[in-house]
Parts: C-alpha cells; sequence; structure tokens
C-alpha cells in the first residue's frame, strides 16, 4: 500500500500547528539504517498516534521561541531493528522503541540542554497541563516487537 501524501498533510494541516509541518514528521523516512535497511512512512492506521505529541512539541515551540529540530520520528520495524545479525543487535534504539507505533519524536531544541527541556516537560505534567486539539483522535495500539 502507497502512502497518500496529500491525506497526511491534510490530517496534519487541520491540527493548525504554527511551529511544525507535515513533512518534519517525516523526517528520516526515506533513509537506510547503516546496514542498509530502508525506513518507510507510516502507515494510515498510525497516523492520529502522533497527534498528542506533536500538539505539545508546539507548545513547547512557543513557549521557549527556540528552534525544535525533529531527529527522529516513525521508525518501520525493520528500520528500528538494526541488524539481521542478533549477535550485533541493537545499537542505539530500543527493542520495543515507540518511534514504531508512531508516538515518539527525538528533537533537539536549539540553544537549550535536553535536561532543561525534559524539566519543563515534566513540570507540564506534574501541572496537569491541558493541551486542545482540534480534531478528534484516537491513538491505535500497536504491538511492538522486541526483535532479536
Amino acid at each position: 500500500m502507497s502512502f497518500d501524501e496529500t491525506a497526511f498533510a491534510t490530517k496534519i494541516n487541520k491540527l493548525g500547528l504554527k511551529h511544525f509541518g507535515y513533512q518534519e514528521l517525516l523526517t528520516r523516512t526515506t533513509w537506510k539504517n547503516k546496514f542498509g535497511t530502508k525506513n518507510s512512512k507510516p502507515p494510515m492506521r498510525l497516523w492520529d498516534n502522533i497527534i498528542p505529541t506533536v500538539i505539545v512539541l508546539d507548545a513547547l515551540r512557543a513557549e521557549l521561541g527556540k528552534s525544535i529540530s525533529l531527529q527522529s520520528v516513525y521508525r518501520s520495524e525493520a528500520y528500528n531493528q538494526a541488524s539481521s545479525d542478533s549477535s550485533k543487535g541493537y545499537t542505539g534504539r530500543a527493542k520495543t522503541s515507540q518511534h514504531m507505533a508512531f508516538s515518539a519524536v527525538d528533537f533537539i531544541v536549539s540553544g537549550m540542554a535536553c535536561t532543561k527541556v525534559a524539566t519543563m516537560l515534566q513540570e507540564w505534567q506534574n501541572e496537569g497541563k491541558l493541551f486542545y486539539s482540534p480534531v478528534l483522535f484516537e491513538r491505535k495500539a500497536e504491538k511492538v516487537s522486541a526483535g532479536t
């Protein structure tokens, strides 16, 4: 099944994000890992999973007034598996990475230590900060394989 970029763009654009475009959520979806395994774009059944994450990131960008660079968003199971050789195993990727469920983002905030960003996000969670989504979404449970 081919990726419907127009439908994906429409879904993400309906969120009214101020600081992120749909293309950024497709970061590294055409790359190959160091073992030559090509990543893919997220399947439609998982698109809703990224909505809460990107809404929070958009609010974080607005709050900080700093650039946020998305480093990794969706990873196919094959791409996340660093090697088919179990002796090499995983290199830097969690075996049950939520990137495979399209619900995790690795990102960098320009000019800010990751510990500071983590502290701020933890404070938001502790305070019960709420975020508004202009579209209804339903996060899909995705069985994430532990691989080799």
